[in-house]
């Protein structure tokens, strides 16, 4: 299921940016500019990883699946957290087992660089970190990072519907099974849909 995500968020990718151009020129010739609205924001998105386990993903973005943020939106930019819980695989040299829970808290920021449909379309710089807490004592808190671009279409100034792509890695220590502690890394390739609530103005 993540590689069929991560292929559609792409392919849209891809599609929104090759319109740009075109989009800017019908822009340029007039009417009335589209703002979104600003202020309390909802978001509800499904997330794909390839390359990285969605255990390893609890730390970043969202967990891999259905996931949900709450944040604000200003003019150009928004900033969300996404809190979440997971049950984790760990294997070897993890030592607790294959089921951790993990409890997950995200901050995810939002820039727009670029604008097309008379500003309904926007093209975004993404990107934030996170932390994530592991029921099982052996295992440090595990951190993360990830960036990448993304794309909106707005509905109306309320909603907006968004796909993106990007980059991310996670760590977290535990304990191995030869007695030691080992520090274990995540490189992993996202890709997500979402839709967007915003309250406000």
């Amino acid at each position: 299921m993540s590689r069929s995500i991560l292929a559609f968020a792409v392919s849209l990718a891809v599609a929104a940016t090759s319109t740009f151009a075109a989009a800017q020129t019908s822009e340029s010739e007039g009417g009335a500019r589209f703002t979104p609205a600003t202020g309390f924001m909802l978001q509800g998105r499904v997330l794909g990883y390839v390359g990285g386990s969605s255990g390893s993903a609890i730390a970043l973005y969202a967990p891999a699946g259905p996931g949900a943020a709450i944040g604000y939106r200003g003019r150009g930019w928004s900033l969300g957290f996404s809190p979440s819980y997971t049950s984790v695989s760990l294997s070897s040299p993890f030592a607790p087992g294959p089921e951790v829970g993990a409890f997950g808290l995200t901050a995810m920021i939002e820039v727009s660089v670029a604008h097309a449909l008379a500003g309904r379309a926007e093209l975004n710089l993404l990107g934030g970190g996170g932390v994530a807490l592991y029921t099982e004592g052996d295992i440090d808190p595990g951190i993360g990072a990830f960036f990448g671009l993304g794309g909106r279409y707005w509905v109306s100034r309320a909603l907006g519907l968004g796909v993106s792509f990007g980059e991310s890695y996670s760590s977290t220590t535990a304990s191995s099974s030869g007695g030691g502690r080992v520090t274990v890394g995540t490189f992993a390739t996202f890709g997500a849909i979402d839709v967007t609530f915003v309250l406000g103005g």
